[in-house]
């Protein structure tokens, strides 16, 4: 039991040092060395809890998806569907914003050109996220907070799309604004186009 302890603790501070190095620096700058440095460990020592590169890029994509998950959760406990859009919706662009790695992942060809199960197990998991969006939104719709005409489904997609966007334009500037302050003007935008009518 204490060697998988062991070995559980040994992940972690792994996948926290990546998760440090790229806050600081692009997916394509982050090597097997790289972590060995930052966590005080061997190569050898890093290969023995993940089998190379890609290993550990799923383990942070394992992160972006469980903190997603706590966000929606935590977002919709003792709120209305509308309440509850407006701070999930805040709360996914402050975390952006408190985390670089996140855009670095998401918009990295990288991920992509992984194997398989890497960009599976993101597509999951921003699926899964949509999925629970939609969900939201249906239940406005049914407790008529929007609009009755309302496509639950593109609506989601256009929620993820903003976010999406506002972090996309963020790192492409240089990191030179607030996401924050940007999410709040389009959320204003996306919120009257899903109000009721009238």
């Amino acid at each position: 039991m204490a060697k998988k302890t062991k070995t559980h603790v040994r992940k972690r501070q792994i996948t926290k040092a990546v998760l440090d190095i790229l806050n600081k620096k692009a997916l394509e700058g982050l090597t097997i060395e790289s972590i060995a440095k930052k966590t005080r460990m061997t190569n050898s020592n890093v290969y023995r809890h993940f089998a190379g590169k890609d290993a550990v890029v799923g383990s942070v994509i394992e992160r972006i998806g469980e903190a997603l998950q706590k966000i929606v959760q935590d977002a919709c406990k003792n709120r209305t569907p509308l309440e509850s859009l407006e701070e999930i919706f805040m709360r996914h662009i402050k975390f952006i914003e408190r985390n670089r790695y996140y855009p670095r992942i998401i918009f990295s060809e990288n991920v992509y050109r992984a194997g398989p199960e890497i960009s599976l197990a993101l597509n999951r998991h921003m699926m899964g996220y949509s999925g629970e969006i939609k969900d939201i939104l249906k239940r406005g719709i049914q407790c008529r907070c929007f609009s009755d005409d309302l496509d639950a489904e593109a609506a989601a997609d256009t929620f993820v799309g903003l976010i999406q966007s506002i972090a996309m334009q963020w790192v492409i500037s240089g990191y030179r604004f607030s996401p924050s302050k940007k999410g709040k003007k389009a959320w204003k935008i996306f919120l009257r186009g899903i109000l009721t009518k009238g």
